[in-house]
């Protein structure tokens, strides 16, 4: 019962980051939900705030527990387990930065901890909140107005008075084909961009042959999509492909 209620705990202490994280993604995202949820579908976050923060803790815990000389620095090793855990990709600008967010992350997670320790409520709260976004960024918020297009077996054309998120163009590709795009999109507002990829969602990497061209080779059959995105756009784009 005392180990249910320990990880429950541990879990809440996490959902509380999570929280935090999302709200920032929120706003910096402008409560775009098309783009919040793209962030927020980053897995390897999830993994880090789950994964390394509860099992990193875990062991501090049992560390002070074992060492009771350590316990009154066990706020400072959540901490410096937050900023070291960007060490390994090497000392510079980035992971300097990245160290210091990912203090702070640990000092949330230390932060919801103790605030899931003393309230039941929040406890529940900082579980449930993180499932509940597990669940929302699941959905499609792409959002069109005015779409007008046009295709052959090769080519797609559309204009569009607003466009925010994704639109996809199949194509069924076999291993050892290349395929080759070029795609021009022009905007009268927004930002937009596009890419490659599969159908797991991975993105596949493209060589760069000048004049909006790109080109790929496939390793292995099965269903690609050439993926047109949009934040808030008007405009329109022009998508030709070549299979070889």
């Amino acid at each position: 019962m005392m180990l249910g209620r320990y990880m429950a705990t541990k879990l809440a202490a996490a959902g509380f980051a999570m929280t935090i994280i999302f709200s920032y993604l929120l706003v910096v995202s402008n409560f775009n939900l098309y783009t919040f949820s793209e962030m927020a579908r980053i897995w390897m976050l999830w993994a880090v705030i789950f994964g390394y923060g509860i099992v990193i803790t875990c062991v501090i815990d049992a560390v002070t527990e074992r060492w009771e000389a350590l316990a009154r620095y066990k706020t400072a090793l959540y901490i410096l387990a937050g900023a070291l855990f960007f060490l390994p990709f090497g000392l510079n600008t980035f992971t300097l930065i990245a160290g210091i967010v990912g203090a702070f992350v640990a000092g949330m997670f230390l932060l919801g901890q103790t605030l899931a320790t003393n309230y039941r409520a929040c406890n529940i709260a900082f579980i449930a909140i993180p499932l509940l976004f597990l669940l929302l960024i699941q959905l499609d918020y792409t959002t069109k107005k005015g779409w007008e297009a046009t295709s052959t077996s090769n080519s797609y054309h559309v204009t569009y008075e607003h466009f925010n998120g994704e639109h996809k163009i199949p194509l069924v590709l076999k291993k050892g084909d290349v395929v080759t795009t070029k795609i021009v999109i022009n905007l009268a507002r927004g930002v937009g961009g596009h890419h490659l990829e599969n159908a797991s969602g991975q993105i596949l990497g493209q060589t760069e042959l000048g004049h909006d061209r790109l080109q790929a080779e496939i390793e292995q059959d099965g269903t690609y999509y050439i993926v047109l995105t949009g934040e808030r756009t008007a405009g329109d784009a022009t998508v030709e492909w070549e299979i070889q």
